[in-house]
């Protein structure tokens, strides 16, 4: 029962949390291949690098994609606060929690359920939080040594997924 709670609660946050990351990775996606694009383009110029980067249209362009990246933060930040708390307000407060309390589940479990649910949205928020900084830093690095480190890890983690004590692990835990 406990799973099921876990369940619908993943269920009633997971539409707002997935659209506000979708959204954030996104935006950092479109910020990071602007940059890339006017770093390549200021290489290839003969002009000098401030005016072709800041150039009126492009400054505006910045302005409004970083502070679009920074609205998307924090929104992400407050949404995780009010969310959970307005979650947790109406489902045990409210008219739902005269519901919820008639479930055939101890008290604890359900309120275990949601403080599990609100533990890993804070930790999903942190790490979208990173996850978009690596997405916007990622189109301007260099790709010939982060691929070769990229493939080397992969086809480690790979070998070690393969091995038959791994998988005999994992399907125990299923």
């Amino acid at each position: 029962m406990f799973g099921k709670l876990l369940k619908y609660e993943f269920k009633s946050v997971g539409i707002w949390f997935f659209g506000l990351y979708g959204l954030a990775a996104f935006i950092s996606l479109a910020a990071g291949i602007w940059i890339r694009v006017n770093l390549k383009a200021s290489k290839l110029s003969n002009s000098s690098y401030s005016t072709d980067f800041y150039s009126r249209s492009q400054g505006i362009l910045a302005f409004i994609l970083f502070s679009l990246l920074l609205a998307i933060f924090i929104a992400i930040f407050i949404a995780t606060l009010l969310i959970i708390i307005r979650r947790f307000y109406n489902n045990i407060f409210g008219r739902e929690g005269y519901l919820t309390l008639t479930l055939p589940v101890s008290t604890h479990k359900t309120l275990l359920a949601k403080l599990f649910v609100a533990f890993i949205c804070t930790i999903c928020s942190g790490l979208v939080f990173i996850l978009s900084f690596f997405i916007l830093a990622l189109p301007s690095l260099t790709i010939g040594p982060f691929s070769t480190y990229f493939t080397e890890t992969l086809s480690q983690a790979v070998n070690i997924l393969t091995k038959p004590e791994v998988i005999l692990v994992i399907l125990s835990f299923c």
